[in-house]
């Protein structure tokens, strides 16, 4: 009390320091000094410096913030500091690569980079780091056997010594290894943690823990050394207590480092599901790769977890010797897969068919994927739910792009309840995201929008990390806001969807993000741009030709390509990109050469679609009609609503093109009915001039009224000038526009050749530029379409 009245009575700021407190082992010193820092006077400051945390009243300092740590983890030297602590001794430059080893293997830990200085003082050369880290490594020992080992009472020293094999530990695995009471290594733990003996925390929760690698090393190396047959007893009970617990790759590792082989192929086999259900192909495959081929080989459930880690990485045949292999095994005599009971046969030959299928969907084999979900689905059990789940998420895919949308609505719905019912929230989240692409086939925006963003929820990681899916979701969802015309919002999802979709390759995704991008930047002026970003559609196509990326993770959809993507973007090319619109034109010929006659499958529709489209702007009008009335029929039969108001949209453009007005008011009048209650905007508002002349007309005398005066105020609010297959062309000259007007007049080359007084060679070359701006073959057309975007 003395001490702190004389403090007072200075009025002056003193720092107090007490070194090495962990000695003081007093119980008087310890409270007196507990008192002291409950009536510290002002200005004075404590400072203690302790190898273990001091018995003072520390929590409730930290609640009153009058407490500041410094642990282990602050001491510690970053890699820079590791790097100037060398410099700045003088001593032979250390490579970065060899600094960073360093580093590493001390953990920036101070003393440990002091012993490894002076061993390379010692020795001068600075290209062998390795060397050096053994040469400093008995320096090390013997200072760590002296500074804390050897203080340590017996039980504490068997403690560190017998858990330094396991890699990570927590308080009741200790009990479990070390055969102690439950509860008696939580005590210790507690205890070595408050002395700072290199013990590491692995979570915030302080139950599982590490311990500092170069402290493991000798704990290990002299566990080896004084009982070497405790080691193998040791792994042994941490693995069966691992895999009780399902920590299975933990259990796996302790059976390795046991060298007990037959222990790790039965845990490999036991949890393949596992991995594959969390997406771990990568670790699945590099576990089989640790086994001996032989015994691999011998086991149908480790060939089929081979063909399963070999398929996301594009080893196809690899894949399929596998299941063949697997095949072979459960259909041969019972003595080659000796107590392997029927049911567990029939359980294997599902698994079978569930990997062929994904195989297939890989190659986006659609037939495949149909018949092999569909034969996984017969064979596998009722509790292989994330399997049955996944394979009718495979048949609700392929029914899907057969424009089978009932039955593909129907699986998805039954894998959405089986995989409500298991541990994984993929496949719900898959199934939702499938059951969304079927809504906006069928044209129900708003509930494909609505379910899109129920994924998201659920694919949203615990730490709030990006899923492979979302990529995806996001860019589907930005489709459908760039149709509303809500266009902040669908850039703000397309460029997060692409992303995402980069980052883990899915290939669909990419194709569809890219086009709905670009057509959105088009949209709003930015044309530069947008012809930069469809340019890359045609790289990404080639990459999808050329096969997948060793490192594609399999929980990414981009096995689950559709044509969709690459239809829409050859015909933004042959809307816009003059320098590549004869590539749109042969594509369009090769697709009515595949399509030959009878009804379009669900992916052939689709090109069918966008051919219409182009034939309108060669001015193929027939063609285009021929086309249209053969795909309205079919999309119409399956309810494929929002294609049917796109067509609907292609036929009204042909007959204005083609002078019809009637047929196309009809047309359009049947799109604005169908397109009303979902808010369909973009499908009108990029045909152009136009499209806004067919809506006033319909706005007088149509249906939908309402709905298209609404249509004419979006018009109005982005300033539409030209309609999008001209906008690359620019504006006729002022001299085209002369030839043009007489030739609307009925005048003949030669007369407007006279008229003007000027060559009938100069009349023809306006004539064929004009056709070329125009994209017409006659005059009659050229005069027409001129009519239709107002310059006459």
């Amino acid at each position: 009390m003395a001490f702190l009245n004389e403090v007072e009575s200075l009025g002056e700021d003193l720092v107090l320091i007490l070194d090495d407190y962990h000695l003081i082992t007093a119980t008087e010193i310890q409270d007196a000094l507990s008192f002291v820092v409950e009536h510290l006077p002002r200005g004075l400051h404590l400072v203690l410096a302790s190898r273990t945390m001091p018995s003072l009243p520390l929590a409730r300092l930290r609640a009153r913030g009058w407490l500041c740590e410094l642990g282990a983890a602050d001491l510690a030297f970053t890699p820079k500091e590791t790097s100037d602590f060398f410099d700045g001794r003088g001593l032979p430059e250390l490579e970065s690569d060899g600094l960073a080893l360093l580093h590493r293997r001390t953990e920036g830990w101070a003393a440990g980079l002091e012993l490894a200085a002076l061993t390379l003082e010692a020795n001068g050369d600075a290209a062998a780091i390795d060397s050096l880290l053994q040469k400093s490594s008995h320096m090390i020992a013997e200072y760590l056997t002296e500074e804390v080992l050897r203080s340590q009472p017996a039980e504490i020293r068997e403690f560190l010594l017998r858990t330094s094999v396991l890699q990570r530990f927590t308080a009741p695995l200790c009990d479990v290894v070390l055969h102690k009471q439950p509860g008696s290594s939580a005590i210790v733990l507690e205890a070595l943690e408050r002395r700072n003996l290199f013990l590491v925390p692995l979570d915030d929760a302080r139950e599982w823990f590490r311990y500092h690698p170069i402290f493991a090393e000798l704990l290990r190396a002299q566990l080896e050394r004084s009982e070497p047959a405790a080691i193998p007893t040791i792994l042994s009970r941490a693995s069966q207590w691992y895999e009780a617990r399902g920590y299975y790759l933990d259990a796996i590792n302790c059976a390795r480092l046991a060298t007990d082989v037959s222990r790790m192929v039965d845990l490999v086999a036991s949890s393949r599901h596992l991995f594959i259900e969390n997406g771990q192909f990568g670790i699945l495959l590099e576990l089989l790769e640790q086994l001996p081929e032989h015994l691999v080989e011998s086991r149908p459930e480790l060939m089929i977890a081979m063909a399963w880690a070999l398929t996301p990485r594009g080893r196809f045949s690899e894949a399929c010797e596998a299941l063949q292999i697997a095949a072979a095994l459960i259909d041969g005599p019972a003595e080659s897969a000796p107590g392997t009971p029927t049911n567990a046969r029939d359980a294997l030959t599902g698994e079978v068919f569930a990997a062929r299928a994904m195989m297939d969907a890989f190659t986006n084999d659609r037939a495949g994927v149909r018949r092999h979900s569909e034969l996984a689905l017969k064979w596998l059990p009722v509790e292989r739910r994330y399997l049955r789940a996944l394979m009718q998420i495979c048949r609700g895919w392929a029914l899907k792009i057969e424009a089978c949308t009932e039955e593909a609505r129907l699986a998805l719905n039954k894998a959405l309840i089986i995989g409500g019912s298991s541990n994984n929230s993929l496949p719900s989240a898959l199934a939702k995201y499938y059951l969304a692409c079927v809504a906006s086939r069928e044209g129900k925006l708003h509930e494909a929008a609505a379910t899109l963003r129920d994924v998201l929820t659920l694919t949203r990681g615990e730490s709030g990390e990006e899923l492979p899916l979302r990529g995806p979701v996001h860019v589907s969802l930005g489709v459908i806001l760039y149709e509303w015309n809500e266009l902040d919002e669908a850039e703000r999802h397309l460029r997060l969807g692409l992303e995402l979709s980069q980052r883990w390759h899915s290939h669909d995704a990419l194709l569809e993000g890219h086009f709905g991008l670009g057509w959105l930047l088009f949209a709003t002026g930015r044309e530069d741009e947008a012809i930069r970003v469809m340019d890359e559609v045609l790289g990404l196509q080639e990459d999808i030709a050329s096969g997948r990326p060793d490192d594609q993770p399999f929980i990414s959809v981009s096995p689950f390509i559709t044509h969709l993507p690459v239809s829409y973007a050859r015909a933004w090319y042959a809307k816009s990109a003059k320098n590549v619109r004869a590539r749109g034109y042969d594509w369009a010929n090769e697709v009515l050469r595949e399509a030959g006659v009878g009804a379009p499958s669900g992916g052939l529709a689709l090109s069918l679609q966008h051919v219409a489209s182009i034939l309108v702007i060669q001015g193929r009008i027939s063609e285009a009609q021929k086309v249209i009335k053969r795909l309205l029929p079919e999309l119409e039969l399956h309810r494929l609503n929002r294609q049917v108001v796109e067509v609907l949209v292609v036929s009204a453009m042909a007959s204005a093109a083609e002078g019809d007005s009637s047929g196309a008011l009809v047309s359009l009048s049947r799109a604005l009915a169908l397109a009303e209650p979902e808010g369909y905007a973009r499908t009108f508002l990029d045909e152009g001039w136009p499209m806004r002349r067919l809506l006033e007309i319909v706005s007088t005398r149509g249906v939908s009224t309402e709905y298209a005066d609404r249509l004419l105020e979006l018009f109005s609010a982005v300033d539409t000038v030209m309609p999008l297959d001209t906008a690359h062309q620019g504006p006729l000259s002022a001299r085209e526009l002369q030839v043009l007007r007489l030739v609307a007049a009925g005048l003949t080359s030669a007369q407007a050749a006279d008229r003007l007084v000027v060559s009938l060679h100069t009349v023809k070359a306006h004539l064929r530029s004009i056709h070329e701006k125009l994209e017409v073959h006659t005059r009659l057309q050229a005069v027409q379409r001129a009519r239709e975007l107002q310059l006459l």
